[in-house]
């Protein structure tokens, strides 16, 4: 795929629930389809740090 397959380059994505499986997974498609994701989590914030470093200016 492109990385603007569904055109989302430049879009700002608030997604809640990131720091579970399907959250984490969600996120790294929107980072991946170039969006700018906003993540947001209840309890495990630790779950989101290799995305974050992995994607450090989108997330």
């Amino acid at each position: 795929m492109t990385a603007d397959f569904l055109g989302l380059s430049g879009v700002h994505v608030l997604l809640t629930g990131a720091s579970g499986g399907i959250g984490i997974a969600t996120a790294r498609e929107f980072l991946e389809q170039g969006a700018k994701v906003t993540l947001h989590y209840n309890s495990n914030p630790d779950s989101l740090n290799s995305l974050v470093a992995a994607y450090p200016s989108h997330a």
